[in-house]
């Protein structure tokens, strides 16, 4: 009868720690890109405490692929203060199996947003079938898109993509 219940604390105390380790894995965590001619629109995902965060940033390279200038960046100073935005993304806890993420999303590089600092929306990232038996999944459908809801004053473009293929680039 011991031996039964050593038997068993094992095994439970085993099936704790593997869930807990499977539960760590998002493979949506690193850097996603997309590139059209000299421009890149990048997305990093990151997660802290179960709960998955991003920021997003545009810039040009030169033909070698080679960093030029930035043209956003969504990791800058928070208004007036001398503290940067936290994360521009929240997706809350990613889920094992999940095939999309997705959440709310703060534009904070527009020009001339209605509330002077960004626009809000609902973004996710969809991933798409591999492209071979046996590759990894590393390409997700990027999709930006306004929150339901009444418009007040002139709408306002996003300054980012709206609507690509990122491939994941780490």
């Amino acid at each position: 009868m011991k031996n039964i219940k050593t038997i068993i604390i094992i095994l439970t105390f085993t099936t704790i720690c593997k869930s807990q380790t499977l539960n760590k894995y998002n493979p949506y965590v690193g850097t996603w890109q997309y590139q059209n001619n000299s421009e890149v629109f990048e997305v990093t995902i990151w997660e802290e405490e179960e709960k998955t965060f991003g920021h997003y940033r545009k810039y040009l390279v030169d033909d070698n692929g080679v960093f030029q200038s930035e043209i956003l960046n969504s990791d800058k100073r928070l208004g007036n203060s001398n503290q940067n935005w936290p994360y521009v993304l929240y997706a809350g806890k990613y889920e094992i199996g999940d095939n999309i993420l997705g959440g709310p999303i703060k534009d904070n590089t527009v020009t001339n947003a209605p509330n002077g600092m960004n626009i809000s929306g609902q973004f996710s990232m969809k991933m798409q079938a591999p492209t071979c038996n046996g590759c990894p999944l590393n390409n997700v459908l990027w999709e930006v898109k306004r929150g339901q809801g009444v418009t007040i004053g002139d709408i306002v473009d996003y300054s980012i993509l709206t609507y690509c293929i990122l491939t994941k680039v780490n």
